[in-house]
């Protein structure tokens, strides 16, 4: 049986992931591991930086995240979660309560093809399900 990593992980195709399943899932604390990373999305605006640009560099934040499980065994990147915060005396990050969405509205062929623009050999292994 070939189980894909989203199956492995939440139990379902990536495709089917919904809103409320990722609700449902930071309503517990959250860890990142060596295949499931999470971004939280916050326009930090600051002086001398237009939305754009802001924009830009968040989206090169998760290409390089991308990148790294491209030189890996893969994952399951979550842009979108919430802020992660750390609980004494543990020292990983946990992520609960609301998420925050992305406002960037990237379409996925245009996303795909940043990715392969920043990757070389060319991926041909990165799905992108925007909920």
């Amino acid at each position: 049986m070939n189980t894909s990593l989203s199956e492995f992980i939440f139990g379902m195709p990536l495709r089917e992931l919904s809103m409320n399943h990722l609700f449902n899932l930071f309503k517990d604390e959250q860890e990142e591991t060596d295949v499931l990373e999470f971004k939280t999305y916050i326009d930090d605006q600051q002086p001398g930086t237009d939305k754009n640009s802001r924009e830009s560099k968040k989206l090169d934040e998760i290409i390089v995240a991308i990148s790294a499980f491209l030189n890996s065994d893969g994952g399951i990147l979550i842009w979108g979660a919430p802020k992660g915060k750390t609980i004494p005396p543990r020292k990983e990050r946990v992520y609960i309560g609301d998420l925050r969405p992305v406002s960037l509205l990237i379409e996925q062929e245009q996303f795909l093809n940043k990715v392969a623009a920043e990757n070389s050999p060319v991926p041909l292994r990165v799905n992108y399900h925007r909920i």
